[in-house]
């Protein structure tokens, strides 16, 4: 197995996806200080689970991802991947190839990933036990690993032994049994609880079962009665229904034999109005027939006009064309007259237009000759004129140039005096850049101080934050539980009080006597109340007054004996039961006599009863009567006592609520408090004071929450400040690095441009002498240009007059032919518009005989359309004739039918009348047929709510209840005994339904619960056995590897240091799990001492040797060195690097380092840099194939 490769992007500072392909043998990373190569060894903790932001060099978590640079923004997460070949199949996976990757997101949400499939850091510390490999074994040895063996504490060396010894996953075993045992012993904790719990809740609730069977029983009797009252109702509305249902069928014929009679005289009724209205219809079709034929007529009628307008038309259009005939004829004569003459001209011009073209040719041969002369003259000017042109161009491009030149020469003298400046200024700037450098790194080092101060600040807030935060969480604790204890003890207060509004406890008479004082003032004002409402009893003797009293808490205290006669009648009246009554103007009080002073004095003695209560004044006899002669003492044996000496001549209680009656009788036993009216008074009064108290001691909690919310509000606004200072500080650190770079860059472009205004002044200086040797040589060629341009000018004046003459002679010779053709063109105008006029003729003659013929055509089909008219004016008038005739017969049924619909229409009058007549007596037997019916479902609405009452009660339907059914049950009797046990039941009071079953449930779940603590108990001694045998294996494992590695450490040390030597001791042998590791070594030529005494090369040596101790006892597949190298010197980085490669064959080296020695024997070599700022990336190179 070795590390094939690592994937890093958005790590630290590498935020470009960068992938280190690694091989077997030794990789070394290398790189300048701060390139970012020990965050390749950061990555490779990180992504195998390392937690602490510290150990990865950051003060938080969200520091690993790349926050961001000068030219790249901060990324959103970070993620590293480990891919690790398996082949050999040493981890515990079904893979050739393992991936492992880890993700973290700027939010803090960090995911891990197992060949792409998300899992659990757990699962990728369980595939990697024992391999060495892991974010706290011995693959990953940077300076904080060296530090830590090399630590004077030995306890801190033992986690890479252990690793090492193999013993990791035994330890990580153990913790697991250790936890889960701590588990079970929480879980028994939480069961024992809950089974005393349960315990407490079967005691009422056996109570609350009893009751509850009670009153199934009570129910069932109940059930049995009622339902019979519903069958015997059910019975008898059954009857009556029958008897309906036969009432209406008789009904139901009458009504139907009414319908017949009715149905007949409306289907004659109907037949002759359907008669009728046939007959209208007829009356309807023949109206339209005799419609139709009037329409038919008139439109005869109208045809016959329109075939005499046709036949005018086409008279008149004959006539029309007869006479456009004989115009065309007249035309024709005069056209051939006009044509003659035309012809006899045309012949004349013939010869006239020969001559003229005779004199054109010869004019055009003159003109020929003439134009070939001017051009030979136009040649030989244009050619001179073209060369005085250059000349003259010539001349132009040297006055230019020497114009150009002498504006560069102006230019550079300019330029020349701007480079002086320039040189000048930039030195002057200079000097202030590098005044401005030494001011803004001044002001770094300012704001650097300030935040090294704020980040101080910062930290103590934080702790101060956790403390607060420590003491809300505390607060917020302990104000939970007020909450509970208030919520709970007024829960127990309502209900108290609900009893006490409702009178529970009290008897049926006094219950009712009492609500009925509510309503009724006059009963009120007859009644003082009852005893338990008008005492008071000192705290400790309720249980004592309570028995003392029994019963006669329930009497009612009255002013007279008659307002206790007035509501004995009331109670009577209303038969509500019986009560006790205590007039105040009868009841006398009652004492212990002269044994008073003696019992008081008796041991146990506590007091008289009547002194332990308070009342009003004028209730005080009653106390005196009820309670004066009851002595309260300590306990049952101080009664007993007390009850001999006095001869059990008063009635003595004791404070837990047992009572000794006179004569001797002994009352007692367990005490519900729950059953004690008095008891439930002082319950409640209690309940109201720790309510209150409690609400008081919530308030102060709260407040001083608040106090606390307003503290860590403070030291958070304080801690946002200090963050926002910070960042302000960061920010005016790197605008001060960004200034100091800035002006850096500025000065280094500032010397620059004054080399180049150097270069640029001399490179002037000697163009400025160029340009003058220019213009003098271009002056010389302008005066020789200048002479050759004269010369030119003269022999082009003298052609110029021969070539006006030949051009004045051809002007002559082209008027005279110019004029020819105009006389030709017009002779020729002339004739063609003789032949034109000719033509035109001939066409018009030709076109006028085309239209007498047309004409002629029209005309016979005039005299055809005509013929054609008179015949359909014959047919159209027999048509006419015809249509009278129709006319006439259509009129004559029409009267008939309407006869006939006269006397339909009366006999359907008389019919109407009749069928009204048997409508109201159908109506009236349907209305009686309708109450019948009402009574009808009346009775079985009646049914119906006794079978949904059977369902709704009971879940039962009438063939069910009828099992319950009993002949000898009479329903009045029934009734009474239902109102009896309705009452029984009313006494029962609340009743728990669920009482019998929660009772079963709860007595299962506490033997279950039992069932379940002997499991428990059963698993922790089991996990103690597992935690005794596992500690077994470690100690003895731990021991032979521990001797194994010694041994190797020795070996290693010796090889290293060329002498020596070397072990490790066990600081506590008889506890080889906790105890401490010590390195004794001896290097060549000095004693033996600890290993605190070393140099610091010497200190780095022992820790590699015993690296390679460990590697030769356990290899790991890979191993990450983190500049371990860097303290020792030139000759021990040879020899750490020759041990290197004996343990590369075994193991896969990735070393991170600077020294020459070590980078020698690598395979293959990773360089890290930082071409832009804050940004690594990374170049390689495999030094085998540069040697091949």
């Amino acid at each position: 197995m070795f590390l094939k490769k690592i994937e890093i992007f958005g790590f630290k500072s590498f935020a470009e996806k960068c992938e280190f392909i690694f091989d077997k043998g030794i990789t070394s990373i290398v790189g300048p200080n701060g390139s970012g190569k020990s965050n390749l060894a950061d990555a490779v903790r990180w992504v195998l689970g390392e937690q602490s932001a510290k150990i990865l060099r950051g003060s938080k978590m969200e520091d690993i991802i790349f926050s961001g640079s000068e030219k790249r923004k901060p990324l959103g997460y970070a993620q590293v991947t480990l891919l690790i070949d398996n082949s050999d199949g040493v981890l515990p996976v079904d893979f050739s190839e393992v991936e492992i990757s880890r993700k973290m997101y700027r939010s803090g949400e960090s995911e891990y990933y197992l060949n792409k499939t998300l899992c659990r850091l757990k699962d990728i510390n369980e595939i990697f036990l024992d391999t060495g490999i892991g974010k706290e074994g011995y693959s990953i040895i940077g300076q904080g690993k060296i530090d830590e063996i090399l630590s004077t504490k030995s306890e801190d060396r033992r986690g890479i032994f252990e690793e090492a010894a193999g013993i990791a996953k035994y330890k990580a075993r153990k913790l697991e049994a250790i936890r889960k045992l701590d588990s079970t012993d929480n879980d028994l904790t939480r069961i024992d609880d809950i089974i005393n719990e349960l315990e407490i809740q079967l005691g009422p609730l056996g109570e609350q079962r009893l009751v509850a069977e009670k009153y199934s029983r009570l129910m069932e009797r109940l059930k049995t009665l009622e339902v019979n009252i519903y069958l015997k109702t059910y019975y008898r509305i059954q009857k009556k229904i029958g008897e309906l249902a036969e009432r209406l069928n008789g009904l139901g014929g009458d009504l139907s034999q009414k319908k017949q009679e009715l149905d007949k005289v409306n289907m004659e009724y109907d037949t002759y109005k359907e008669t009728l209205s046939n007959t209208q219809d007829n009356i309807s079709k023949l109206q339209q027939s005799l419609y139709d034929v009037m329409t038919a007529l008139e439109r005869k009628k109208g045809k016959v006009d329109i075939t005499k307008e046709r036949k005018n038309h086409l008279s008149a259009e004959r006539e029309r064309l007869n006479k456009e005939i004989e115009d065309i004829n007249e035309n024709l004569s005069r056209d051939e007259f006009e044509y003659k003459q035309l012809t006899e001209k045309a012949k004349g011009l013939g010869s006239e237009i020969k001559s003229k073209a005779d004199i054109i040719k010869e004019l055009e041969h003159q003109l020929d000759v003439l134009d070939k002369d001017i051009a030979r003259y136009e040649e030989t000017m244009s050619q001179r004129k073209n060369r005085v042109i250059e000349i003259l161009n010539l001349m132009a491009e040297n006055k230019v140039k020497i114009n150009s030149y002498s504006v560069m020469l102006d230019n550079i003298a300019s330029r020349l005096g701007q480079l002086d400046d320039s040189l000048q200024k930039a030195n002057q700037e200079r000097n202030s850049l590098v005044q401005s450098l030494e001011k803004d790194k001044r002001e770094l080092n300012k704001w650097m101080a300030n935040h090294q101060a704020l980040i101080r600040e910062r930290d103590e807030k934080k702790e101060y934050l956790e403390e607060k935060i420590q003491g809300l969480d505390e607060l917020n604790n302990k104000i939970k539980e007020k909450d509970g204890q208030i919520k709970e003890q007024s829960a127990r207060l309502r209900f108290l009080l609900e009893l006490e509004k409702n009178y529970e406890g009290f008897s049926k008479a006094i219950k009712n006597i009492l609500r009925d004082t509510k309503v009724n003032n006059n009963l009120s004002r007859k009644i003082c109340g009852v005893v338990a409402q008008l005492i008071d009893v000192a705290a400790g003797y309720e249980r004592a007054v309570e028995t003392a009293l029994g019963f006669a808490l329930q009497n009612i205290v009255t002013e007279t004996e008659e307002d206790a006669k007035y509501v004995i009648e009331y109670l009577k009246n209303k038969g509500y039961g019986r009560a006790t009554f205590l007039p105040i103007s009868s009841i006398r009080p009652r004492g212990l006599g002269t044994n008073t002073e003696r019992i008081k004095s008796f041991p146990g003695f506590v007091g008289i009863a009547s002194n332990l209560v308070k009342c009003h004044a004028k209730y005080r006899n009653i106390m005196e009567n009820l309670l004066g002669s009851v002595v309260v003492v300590d306990n049952l044996d101080s009664g007993i006592r007390m009850a001999r000496a006095f001869n059990h001549s008063f009635k003595i209680v004791t404070v837990d609520g047992d009572m000794i009656n006179p004569g001797g009788s002994m009352t007692g036993g367990a005490y519900n408090k729950e059953q004690g009216l008095i008891n439930r008074k002082a319950e409640i009064r209690s309940l109201k004071g720790s309510v209150e108290a409690l609400t008081d001691e919530l308030n102060n909690l709260v407040e001083t929450q608040s106090i606390y919310n307003n503290d860590i509000d403070d030291i958070k606004a304080t801690l946002s400040r200090i963050d926002k200072d910070i960042h302000d500080s960061d920010l005016r650190i790197q605008a001060c690095e960004t200034g100091i770079q800035n002006i850096r860059d500025n000065l280094q472009k500032l010397d620059h441009t004054i080399e180049q205004y150097k270069a640029e002044y001399d490179h002037l200086t000697c163009d400025k002498a160029e340009l003058q040797r220019l213009i003098s040589s271009l002056e010389d060629e302008q005066k020789s240009l200048s002479s050759e341009e004269a010369s030119y000018r003269n022999t082009i004046q003298s052609d110029e007059d021969g070539y006006l003459k030949l051009t004045a002679l051809r002007e002559e010779k082209n008027r005279l032919l110019m004029d020819a053709k105009i006389s030709f063109s017009s002779l020729q105008k002339e004739e063609q518009g003789y032949i034109q006029q000719i033509s035109k003729i001939e066409k018009i003659r030709a076109q006028a005989k085309t239209n007498i013929q047309t004409k002629l055509q029209q005309i016979n089909r005039c005299d055809e359309q005509y013929g054609q008219l008179e015949g359909e004016l014959k047919d159209l008038q027999n048509d006419i004739m015809v249509l009278e005739g129709e006319k006439e017969r259509q009129t004559k049924k029409i009267d008939a039918l309407n006869k006939q619909k006269l006397e339909q229409y009366n006999k359907l009058k008389d019919l109407e009348i009749i069928v009204t007549t048997l409508s109201k007596q159908y109506e009236q037997l349907r209305e009686r047929r309708h109450r019948v019916s009402m009574d009808l479902n009346r009775c079985e609405v009646e049914q119906e709510n006794i079978i949904n009452n059977l369902w709704e009660h009971y879940g039962m339907s009438i063939n069910k209840a009828k099992q319950l059914e009993d002949e000898n049950i009479n329903i009045t009797d029934a009734k009474k005994e239902v109102e009896v046990l309705k009452a029984e039941i009313n006494d029962l009071g609340p009743v728990n339904m669920n009482a019998i079953e929660e009772y079963q449930r709860v007595e299962n779940r506490l033997n279950y619960m039992k069932e379940q603590r002997r499991d428990l108990v059963n698993a922790k001694n089991n996990l103690k056995d597992v935690i005794r045998d596992i500690t077994s294996t470690m100690e003895k494992q731990f021991k032979e590897q521990f001797e194994q590695i010694n041994k190797n450490f020795s070996e290693t040390f010796e090889a290293l240091f060329n002498g020596g030597q070397a072990q490790l001791l066990l600081t506590d042998p008889n506890n080889v799990l906790e105890s401490g590791i010590d390195i004794v070594v001896q290097p060549p030529g000095k004693r033996l001492q600890n290993i605190s005494l070393l140099s610091g090369g010497e200190k780095a040596l022992t820790a590699i040797a015993i690296l390679f101790a460990i590697l030769k006892l356990r290899p790991t597949p890979f191993c990450i060195l983190d500049e371990i190298d860097a303290a020792l010197d030139d000759t021990n980085v040879e020899n750490f690097a020759r041990y290197l490669t004996q343990y590369s064959h075994s193991t896969q080296f990735i070393m991170i380092t600077h020294r020459r020695g070590t980078m020698e024997v690598s395979n293959t070599l990773y360089g890290v840099a930082m071409e832009e700022k804050g940004v690594s990336k990374m170049v390689s190179v495999k030094l085998e194939e540069k040697v091949s």
